[in-house]
């Protein structure tokens, strides 16, 4: 069970999507009450409120860069804003129904939404113009995700499938079927090796992009899987179900590695912020909920480093060397858990008298 860290508390009514900026300064989250708020995470302060939909914000990301945010509506729109002035710099009108997904491609200069109108599209972001709109769903997709190396766009749909485009050509390159019910999320591993795909037959499934072959089944929700997301460096993968529950997945493993029970959780989003120091979670009290991943962690680590400890009496830098290693951190780095993980090697150390 995660420590529950804060509370950020200020929409009107609950909160649909969260998205953390690349550097982990700002959450961006959009709500039933047609708003989106932005925090600082250092303060854990609202520093901004947008306006400018006239119905749900079913979902928002940053730009790679950090400078602009996207959000689609159930108004059928997507907004363009400054995340700097806080101002609205577009509205991209085309979808015939709300918009469920956006997502920039990793150099910022495309955008991508999914919507109920069962259509993909893209959009130049300079110009504003959409560049091509992919068909082929015969229902609603409501969710869509570029590659790491921004060749793949991912489109998950109430069809059951899954849905791999080219960017550049603008052809559908594969056709992921397994799911029983309808795909309501999929994220790419940081790595770019795997796309997985949560669906309300309340599997996980991990397809391999080399073989576009599902290599894992991933079982442990009693209710439908409704987001997915993978932590910055592909250690973990969560998964949350409208039951109040999220599992931890180890990626390299398939296992469960946790299961949180969150009261009050809607499980419509989940976020891991830079670093994996954090989770973030929807609940229906109309908060979005921070939780430390630092407990998860360290049970990862007793399992990579006390064998190793108990028997080869590694010396202190080369177990800092696996901390880093396991947490994806370089030595060095600023990292909020660096004073744990020194104060929970003293510890290990004392007790296995290194």
């Amino acid at each position: 069970m995660q420590e529950k860290v804060v509370v950020l508390d200020g929409h009107t009514f609950y909160v649909r999507s969260i998205a953390f900026s690349a550097d982990g300064t700002l959450l961006a989250c959009g709500s039933h009450d047609s708003t989106v708020r932005l925090w600082n995470m250092a303060m854990r302060e609202q520093v901004a409120l947008l306006t400018g939909h006239i119905s749900t914000v079913l979902s928002v990301a940053f730009s790679p860069d950090g400078t602009l945010l996207a959000s689609g509506s159930f108004d059928s729109t997507i907004c363009l804003w400054n995340v700097a002035t806080q101002k609205q710099i577009a509205v991209l009108s085309g979808h015939t129904n709300q918009v469920c997904s956006v997502d920039f491609s990793p150099d910022g200069k495309l955008l991508a939404s999914g919507s109920w109108d069962r259509t993909v599209s893209l959009w130049n972001v300079a110009t504003r113009e959409r560049v091509v709109v992919f068909a082929g769903h015969t229902s609603t997709v409501c969710s869509i995700a570029f590659s790491p190396d921004g060749i793949l766009l991912a489109s998950g749909s109430w069809d059951q499938t899954v849905r791999l485009w080219n960017v550049t050509t603008h052809e559908q390159v594969s056709l992921l079927s397994g799911h029983t019910e309808d795909v309501e999320s999929i994220a790419f591993s940081p790595n770019g090796t795997l796309v997985a795909s949560g669906s309300r037959d309340r599997t996980v499934r991990l397809w391999d992009l080399a073989t576009k072959e599902q290599v894992a089944l991933l079982l442990g929700h009693t209710y439908d899987v409704v987001t997915i997301a993978f932590s910055s460096d592909g250690t973990f993968l969560a998964s949350s179900s409208e039951n109040n529950t999220v599992c931890l997945w180890n990626v390299a493993t398939h296992q469960k590695v946790a299961l949180l029970s969150m009261n009050n959780n809607f499980g419509l989003d989940l976020a891991f912020s830079p670093g994996c120091t954090l989770l973030a979670s929807i609940s229906a009290d109309a908060s979005v909920y921070l939780w430390s991943m630092w407990p998860i962690i360290q049970i990862q680590l007793q399992r990579v480093a006390l064998p190793l400890l108990q028997y080869g009496r590694l010396p202190p830098f080369t177990l800092l060397h696996i901390v880093d290693r396991v947490l994806g951190v370089r030595q060095g780095a600023v990292d909020c858990f660096y004073g744990k993980k020194i104060d929970w090697m003293v510890r290990l150390q004392q007790k296995l008298k290194v």
